[in-house]
C-alpha cells in the first residue's frame, strides 16, 4: 500500500519512475516496520494498536548527495478501525517527499 501511494504522489508531482534503478537520478528508499503492539478494552470491543515508523531514505548518485527528507516518526492505529490513518500519513508522507524531491531537483537544474 505504501508503495502504491508514494508512487501516485510522484506520478502527480511530474516526476517520472526510471526504468531501472541503475538508471535513476534519484533513488527512494521506504521502510516500514513495527515496533509495538498492544491490545486494549473499549466499549465491550478489544482493540489491537499496533506503532509503526516509515523511514525515508534517498540519495542523488550521480551528485553523491543525499536529500532532505520528512523524518521517521511513530504511528499508532487499530487494523480493523484505524487504517485509514495510515494510508493518510502516507498520502501525507508521499506528497512532502516529492516536494522535497521536486525542490532539490529543480536546484540541480
Amino acid at each position: 500500500m505504501l508503495r502504491g501511494v508514494f508512487e501516485q504522489a510522484l506520478a502527480r508531482s511530474g516526476l517520472p519512475r526510471a526504468a531501472a534503478p541503475a538508471r535513476a537520478e534519484i533513488v527512494l528508499e521506504l521502510q516500514a516496520a513495527a515496533v509495538d503492539e498492544r491490545s486494549e478494552q473499549q466499549f465491550g470491543t478489544t482493540f489491537v494498536v499496533r506503532t509503526y515508523t516509515i523511514d525515508l531514505w534517498a540519495e542523488a548518485p550521480r551528485f553523491e548527495e543525499t536529500l532532505d527528507l520528512p523524518a521517521a516518526e511513530p504511528l499508532s492505529f487499530d487494523s480493523r478501525f484505524g487504517s485509514e490513518r495510515l494510508r493518510e500519513r502516507a498520502r501525507v508522507l508521499g506528497a512532502e517527499t516529492a516536494e522535497r524531491i521536486r525542490s532539490y531537483w529543480n536546484g540541480r537544474r
